[in-house]
Formats: structure tokens, C-alpha cells, sequence
């Protein structure tokens, strides 16, 4: 079981043996999401941030922000809103973010996925210091990006 605290940190629960598996350094955790397999974790921060988690370890995958809202309908100028949310897909390989502007955008959560759309922005390869620097983990062995298309 994976659960938001006051302080915005998330905790993992093993519900069985009633204790903590593990619990994330920092806030801002708002919302999240997990797969049915629970190989899959998704949170979403108060800043727009989505940050994908291995469930087991706590240890973080990636993350991207979510664009803000053209208009809001709190009327709130920071952040993305409080009536923004995120759905994951029963496999984990897609999630929607949904902002309280009424944008949904579709993302794709694998790490070839996102090398693909990082390589599509910079127009170039990445480096190791590029990907960790935005995607706040390990860099994959292959960051070269693909010009057949």
C-alpha cells in the first residue's frame, strides 16, 4: 500500500507484516497512482512534477513535469492546481495527467519512451549528465537517439 502523508512525503506499507517498506526524502507528493501488478508507482507533486518509483526499492525511475493549465478553475496562480490528477493504465506502460485547465495528455512510461521524446527536444544525443540532471536517475546504457525517423 503506498499512501501520501501530511508532510507530502510517500510511504510504502507492507500491509502484511504491518511495517514500513520504505519512505521518500522529500515532499511534494500530491497524488499517486499504481499499476494492478504494482510493478508500476506514479506520484504526482504539488509543482507539477510526475516522478515514477520502483515500488519495491523507493528508489526513483525518472519524472517530467506536466505543462501547467492555460486557465484554472481555483483561480490560483502557482502550481498546477488542485484539481489536477493522474490515472495509470492497469499495465503501468501509460499514464494520463489531467489539469484542472481540462488539458489530458497521455504519456508513456517506459525508459525507451522517454529517451525518445528527450532525443526528440534536444534534437541530439543525450549525456549521462543530461539524464540524470532531468530525470533524477541512472541513464540507460543506450542514450543515443534514433535518426531513421
Amino acid at each position: 500500500m503506498f499512501l501520501v502523508g501530511e508532510d507530502e512525503s510517500l510511504t510504502a506499507w507492507d500491509i502484511d507484516r504491518r511495517q514500513i517498506l520504505w519512505r521518500s526524502d522529500n515532499g511534494g507528493a500530491w497524488h499517486v497512482a499504481a499499476s494492478a501488478d504494482g510493478k508500476t508507482l506514479v506520484t504526482l507533486s504539488t509543482d507539477g512534477t510526475v516522478t515514477q518509483w520502483d515500488p519495491l526499492t523507493g528508489d526513483k525511475i525518472g519524472r517530467f513535469t506536466v505543462p501547467a493549465p492555460d486557465r484554472s478553475l481555483s483561480g490560483g496562480a502557482d502550481g498546477i492546481g488542485a484539481q489536477t490528477n493522474i490515472v495509470l493504465s492497469p499495465a503501468g506502460d501509460l499514464l494520463w495527467t489531467a489539469t484542472e485547465g481540462g488539458r489530458i495528455i497521455k504519456w508513456h512510461m517506459s525508459v525507451e519512451a522517454w529517451r525518445q521524446a528527450a532525443c526528440g527536444t534536444a534534437g541530439r544525443d543525450l549525456t549521462k549528465t543530461e539524464w540524470r540532471r532531468h530525470m533524477a536517475s541512472s541513464p540507460p546504457e543506450d542514450l543515443e537517439c534514433d535518426r531513421t525517423s
